[in-house]
């Protein structure tokens, strides 16, 4: 059995023996890949698992989440499959073969094996594979030596041209790793950049996610910035401008899902010459994203008011600016008070304190709103409209309701 995962914590481990003896009995060969191979070489614990499978994964995940449990997601486009554990996540890949018909383009998959599967990798360092029956290392391109030596470098000439992604993911992983960039491997770069234009925007917008949730993120971006990169990602922008503690309060503060778009927010009130490069930016945004940029940039005069030691917003002016926004712009704006930040959470938390709801639970449900979540949400609506100063008795509180039950 293999001694490679005894590297990995006691679950994992069960887990990945319990899966090779099921290969085994199959008949299938199963690997162990990519980043977890190099993980695990680095005495680092890799967060999911990744395995190649010669055969169809889609078939043999189906009966290892029937053996093992989990939640079993398919990708049948991809021929993968990903079993989702509480604690971690096994992705199951059919080894294959890609094919390139133009740069930049998502490539035409086929079958194949365990060494067609290690050619189409990105970099050296990732294209490494453990058999799981025995623990034998496969590292057809000197994979072991650049983790030695602390380098990032491409299979293959053409790699960034075929997929222009990797140049982002090259730049992540020499930050998080602290790796250098291996020579040739930047002339290719600087060749291949201008092939980024033809990445999709949701492409674009996924690398930059991935790029947002590591801690070294900043510094990755900045290699991306040296090497004439960021305009194709990120136009407008100059990284030597950004604050650098925002980085602290950004990677401690900031767990929402969504932390990439504050990430973004923040980088082009800081560093943008224009803030309206930001509109320029082409993710795939969805229509909670395009509000937070666009209220970024219509209240740009208030904002740039209320970043001003000598000056301070009264407590209505706070209240509009985050009336009726998702909780993306509230963190914004609590990372841009600064200092001011506890003066103004005290001042809103009095306010509310005040407040006196001229309606209660008990009288929206007498006025036909049904028992549920509704009641919650509707006062804390009306509380919002009492703290905008658009109602002030019973009655104006009683029409803006019978308004909102017609909506």
């Amino acid at each position: 059995m293999l001694d490679f995962c005894n590297h990995l914590d006691e679950n994992k481990n069960r887990i990945l023996k319990q899966t090779a003896l099921l290969a085994d009995d199959l008949g299938y060969k199963i690997y162990l890949v990519g980043g977890t191979v190099r993980d695990i070489i680095l005495n680092k614990e890799p967060l999911d698992i990744d395995l190649v499978l010669e055969g169809n994964a889609l078939e043999f995940a189906r009966i290892l989440q029937r053996c093992l449990g989990g939640e079993l997601k398919t990708h049948e486009q991809f021929l993968t499959a990903t079993i989702n554990w509480p604690d971690f996540s096994l992705d199951l890949i059919s080894a294959r073969k890609e094919i390139y018909k133009s740069y930049g383009s998502l490539p035409e998959i086929s079958l194949g094996n365990i060494t067609d599967d290690l050619k189409r990798r990105d970099f050296t360092i990732n294209a490494m594979a453990v058999y799981l029956m025995d623990g034998k290392l496969l590292d057809p391109f000197g994979g072991i030596d650049d983790l030695k030596k602390g380098l990032v470098r491409i299979l293959h000439k053409n790699s960034f041209k075929e997929d222009p992604t990797r140049i982002l993911r090259a730049a992540r992983y020499l930050a998080r790793l602290k790796f250098k960039l291996e020579k040739s491997t930047y002339k290719e770069i600087k060749k291949a950049k201008v092939y980024l234009t033809d990445v999709s925007s949701s492409r674009k917008k996924n690398e930059f996610i991935k790029i947002a949730n590591e801690k070294g993120g900043l510094k990755a971006l900045k290699l991306l910035e040296g090497w004439g990169v960021l305009p194709y990602i990120l136009p407008g922008v100059k990284l030597k401008k950004i604050n650098k503690s925002f980085m602290d309060y950004f990677n401690v503060n900031i767990g929402l899902k969504e932390k990439w778009l504050i990430l973004l927010m923040a980088i082009y009130w800081q560093t943008a010459d224009q803030l309206q490069d930001i509109l320029k930016v082409r993710f795939d945004l969805t229509n909670k994203e395009k509000q937070c940029l666009e209220w970024l940039i219509n209240n740009k005069a208030l904002l740039l008011r209320l970043t001003k030691s000598d000056i301070k917003l009264s407590f209505l002016n706070i209240h509009r600016l985050l009336y009726n926004t998702p909780p993306e712009i509230e963190v914004f704006l609590l990372w841009l008070l600064g200092e001011k930040r506890k003066l103004y959470l005290k001042e809103i938390k009095m306010a509310r304190q005040q407040i006196k709801l001229p309606l209660s639970g008990k009288d929206l449900l007498e006025q036909g709103v049904p028992p549920g979540p509704m009641v919650g949400e509707l006062l804390s609506a009306l509380e919002d409209q009492i703290l905008l100063g658009k109602i002030s008795s019973r009655d104006e509180a009683l029409k803006w309701l019978e308004t909102r039950l017609e909506n």
